[in-house]
């Protein structure tokens, strides 16, 4: 019973991750958008481009592992 709990709330977060991502996007875009000009008239400091680096490396492999598990997911509910 705990194991088909955490399936099923592990396809709700996939399926509102599909969902909310395009707007997640969307959002970043906009943002980005807005900073560029501010951006341009401002350069970064060594360390700030060293850290959003490694911030973008841990969010992708966040992402890739959740990838993975949802995978896992969607092919244990397959072979039931």
């Amino acid at each position: 019973m705990i194991l088909a709990l955490s399936a099923t709330a592990i396809v709700i977060v996939v399926l509102l991750w599909e969902v909310l991502m395009p707007h997640v996007d969307e959002y970043l875009d906009r943002r980005r958008a807005k900073a560029a000009p501010a951006a341009a008239a401002t350069r970064q400091r060594t360390g700030d481009t060293r850290a959003a680096k490694k911030e973008l490396v841990r969010i992708e492999r966040a992402m890739e592992k959740f990838e993975r598990r949802a995978t896992k997911l969607h092919a244990e509910l397959a072979a039931k």
